[in-house]
């Protein structure tokens, strides 16, 4: 199963404000679901990010923290949350410290596995230059990776995610901004990169992890031996299976052993005719 993105990204942003709500909806008819956020914190100030909850009038699920990063007081974060409630239009909360700018975005999810929904969330950051991080995944096509960036700049700044993958927002908030992307997890490592025009270059933060593909569902069919019949053969499923080998009875001479029927496990069965002196059976 893969792991894909389905229904709308929601964002949100504001200016000295605690909690920030985004209103954001998980719709139905998807399984293995995760919802995921980059929260962003913008401006020089020391408040942090202190956590994220999904729908905190009713079900009041925190997120997991996978992984917060800061820099010179900037700060990023990426948060989860396997099977969430779905079907209705919700608050994604994200609280802080105490007033301050934020932002952020949330991502649903298909075909994530439910034990292990996130690994390998990893950051990196820099006093200049482009965003950027390297997130190492398991080169398999059906997982996919995330990540979010925040930057700063002396001026407004127009945050771009690299070609290769999908931009799922981009955000401004006094001279900082914000952005959260998306890229398949077939390449390993799988490097997520950002570019910005702000003539002023300053820090900036990149937070990625990879989203594990749930398993395929098995669709194995067990028959019980006992409902089969002498000669009847086994249902054909997939390649590894194997049909049992059908021979008539009248084919088989008096005494002689009727073929190994194969199944899993293997049973022998045998059948006889018995005659008598005067050729009539008994």
């Amino acid at each position: 199963m893969a792991v894909a993105v389905f229904g709308s990204v929601s964002t949100g942003q504001a200016a000295s404000t605690d909690p920030l709500d985004i209103t954001h909806t998980v719709g139905t008819g998807e399984s293995n679901i995760c919802l995921c956020v980059g929260a962003h914190k913008f401006s020089d100030q020391a408040e942090t990010i202190s956590s994220v909850i999904w729908d905190p009038a009713g079900d009041n699920e925190t997120l997991t923290e996978n992984i917060l990063q800061a820099r010179t007081n900037l700060q990023t974060g990426m948060y989860s949350k396997a099977g969430v409630t779905t079907g209705t239009s919700e608050t994604l909360r994200i609280d802080l410290s105490a007033e301050e700018n934020c932002g952020g975005g949330v991502i649903n999810f298909s075909g994530v596995d439910q034990t292990t929904p996130v690994s390998n969330a990893t950051q990196e950051n820099a006093a200049s230059g482009n965003p950027n991080v390297t997130v190492t995944t398991n080169a398999d096509a059906d997982d996919m990776v995330m990540d979010t960036v925040v930057k700063q700049t002396g001026a407004s700044v127009n945050l771009a995610a690299d070609g290769s993958q999908t931009e799922r927002w981009s955000m401004n908030q006094g001279n900082q901004g914000g952005g959260g992307s998306t890229e398949g997890g077939g390449s390993n490592p799988t490097e997520m990169d950002w570019t910005h025009s702000a003539a002023v270059d300053l820090g900036w933060i990149a937070c990625g992890f990879l989203l594990n593909a749930a398993a395929a569902a098995d669709t194995t069919i067990s028959v019980p031996l006992e409902t089969l019949a002498l000669g009847e053969q086994t249902p054909t499923v997939g390649e590894t299976d194997r049909k049992a080998a059908s021979i008539p009875l009248e084919t088989l001479a008096l005494g002689e052993i009727a073929p190994t029927v194969v199944r899993s496990p293997t049973y022998t069965q045998t059948a006889f005719r018995v005659y008598n002196n005067d050729g009539t059976q008994i």
